[in-house]
């Protein structure tokens, strides 16, 4: 009331009241460290598929005679030996290539968008992306994944070679180091910046 007793009273964003603050950040990714691992595994996927033997003891058996002799061979009816005609006629390879391109995805920072992580997880898309944009969700998704796939490649070479380690040949070592090398991309994932809000979505790409 004027000529009351009390000052007039401040209300939100005048002079003396906090103000509000700009919208916060949102992480966007790019390119990151990554990359260095998922360029380690590349190399060994082609030195351990193509060019490395795989018997330990002074052998030339390479993994393209494995493959050549497998495609004319009936899948086993064994489990153990149904594991190992599995893994060498076209699922390790195909875990070899799936995990690279996962990995370097990722590490790209390319997974910007719901679409992106479809196109990069697949079926795991919704366990990945979050509408706020946060990463950490990501990394974890593609990290499980890339254990996964070490898993998996593991099995079919313990099924391979027969669950004997000591047989095992260096191509084979080499395989496991490349998958191995894709779990440590996946840790360290793109390189992050924060900018303004995200756009609807997520950002393109």
């Amino acid at each position: 009331m004027p000529g009351g007793p009390y000052p007039p009273q401040q209300g939100w964003g005048q002079p003396g009241w906090p103000q509000p603050g700009p919208p916060a950040g949102r992480p966007q990714p790019g390119p990151g460290f990554g990359l260095i691992p998922v360029l380690a595994a590349a190399v060994l996927f082609c030195l351990g598929f193509l060019a490395v033997s795989w018997e330990r003891h002074g052998g030339d058996l390479k993994f393209t005679t494995i493959f050549a002799a497998a495609k004319h061979t009936d899948a086993p009816s064994d489990f153990q030996p149904l594991i190992s005609w599995i893994y060498v006629i076209g699922f390790g390879m195909f875990l070899a290539v799936i995990g690279t391109y996962e990995a370097t995805m990722w590490s790209l920072g390319r997974v910007r968008s719901r679409r992106s992580a479809y196109w990069t997880f697949g079926a795991w898309a919704n366990l990945a992306w979050r509408e706020d944009g946060k990463l950490r969700p990501v990394r974890i998704t593609a990290t499980i994944l890339q254990f996964a796939f070490l898993c998996l490649h593991g099995w079919g070479l313990w099924a391979f070679y027969d669950g004997k380690p000591s047989n095992v040949g260096p191509g084979a070592w080499m395989i496991l180091a490349g998958s191995a090398c894709l779990v440590l991309a996946a840790l360290l994932g793109p390189r992050v910046r924060s900018v303004g809000p995200m756009p609807p979505g997520g950002y393109r790409g």
